[in-house]
């Protein structure tokens, strides 16, 4: 394997890859339940907070996909500009089309909308990955499911800072999240939106995904009974015990990101194991996960809008309809419109992105199950 091809497209976990497609419905899970209490003239249906689960599994994800994935980019002259224009191309793109058709929707259809209203500062900061407070005083951005890109971005921007000073990612960003995480137990969070969204322990979901990445790096082995009373263990306690919503600190951290991590460390760790049983499938919807992230909730509005002119109000229709519309839908858009976006941003930046010279050969042969990044 050249180097260059290890950077593009690096092998794969492909039972990581395909653990993302279920955090994804998880989060789908929950937005159906809003929509059925909000659209469907049902305000007692309970709305359901497994979608907090989705999202601490795709950041301990985020924080392992960017460590097995780029260890023979530390100490690698431009690594750090490399690593940060991947992640622009990979993710801007497509997320400036999704904020885009929100904005077109907010400010021509504004009846279709529930939680957003036209506010510049707002939309500037929104495009710009800032949190930022919206109309009702929460912090959230224009396209409302964007506020977890917004921890995205800023983890990449501190990986990105690790590559450039050729410093381990796994210390030096670990310790900064540590730091913030620190600090927000001696100062009022709640003064400023940056404060609320990063001095808070759910960043420290990525650290737990960075650990679980050195882990498969350095080849640990774990007991596989182990491993597996690990995933059944995060698996109860994502699934039973509740929290509060949109909670974002350590009682979530505790019940959610610890249980996830359990997940996303099971399955990677039990990867030899798993590859050959996962069917392609799966692992091509585990792909798909991000354009279906961003484009779920413009295809839950619009199916919400046909099945209630058709009359059907039953939330056992409801459910699978929008599930299955939603991830043909998002494999659609990630077929026709995210890889080629992605195909020509890249093309494009060519010229400024590592060459396979600037990488060290040795090892990239011997780790080949590395995911997607």
């Amino acid at each position: 394997m050249k180097p260059e091809s290890y950077i593009d497209q690096p092998g794969i976990y492909i039972g990581v890859q395909s653990l993302r497609f279920f955090a994804a419905l998880a989060v789908l899970w929950a937005h159906i339940t809003l929509i059925i209490h909000e659209r469907f003239g049902k305000p007692a249906f309970p709305i359901s907070d497994i979608g907090f689960t989705g999202v601490a599994i795709f950041f301990v994800i985020s924080g392992f996909v960017m460590y097995v994935s780029t260890p023979y980019l530390i100490g690698v002259n431009g690594s750090g500009k490399d690593f940060a224009l991947r992640r622009i191309i990979r993710l801007v793109p497509l997320y400036w089309i999704a904020t885009t058709l929100k904005l077109l929707i907010v400010l021509f259809i504004p009846s279709e909308t529930f939680h957003s209203s036209f506010m510049p500062f707002h939309t500037i900061a929104s495009y710009l990955f800032i949190a930022a407070r919206n109309e009702a005083g929460d912090i959230s951005p224009l396209h409302a499911v964007g506020w977890t890109l917004n921890y995205e971005m800023f983890f990449y921007f501190l990986f990105a800072i690790a590559l450039h000073f050729k410093k381990s990612p796994l210390f030096f960003v670990g310790g900064i999240l540590i730091a913030l995480v620190i600090a927000g137990l001696f100062f009022d969070p709640f003064t400023t939106p940056a404060f609320v969204a990063y001095l808070q322990p759910i960043v420290l979901q990525f650290l737990l995904g960075m650990f679980i990445g050195y882990v498969c790096v350095k080849g640990w082995k774990v007991n596989t009974y182990i491993l597996v009373l690990m995933l059944m263990i995060g698996l109860y306690i994502d699934l039973t015990v509740k929290v509060p919503a949109y909670d974002l600190g350590w009682e979530s951290f505790l019940v959610v990101g610890i249980p996830s991590a359990l997940i996303v460390g099971g399955v990677a760790l039990l990867e030899p194991k798993l590859q050959h049983w996962i069917p392609v499938t799966l692992r091509q919807l585990g792909d798909s996960t991000y354009s279906l992230y961003l484009f779920h909730p413009f295809i839950f509005g619009v199916m919400a809008f046909v099945l209630v002119s058709i009359h059907i109000y039953k939330p056992t229709l409801i459910f699978p309809v929008m599930i299955v519309c939603a991830v043909i839908g998002g494999w659609l858009i990630y077929r026709y419109l995210e890889l080629p976006l992605t195909k020509f941003f890249r093309k494009l930046a060519k010229p400024y992105l590592l060459s396979h010279k600037s990488l060290p050969v040795t090892g990239l042969e011997s780790n080949s199950r590395k995911i997607t990044a």
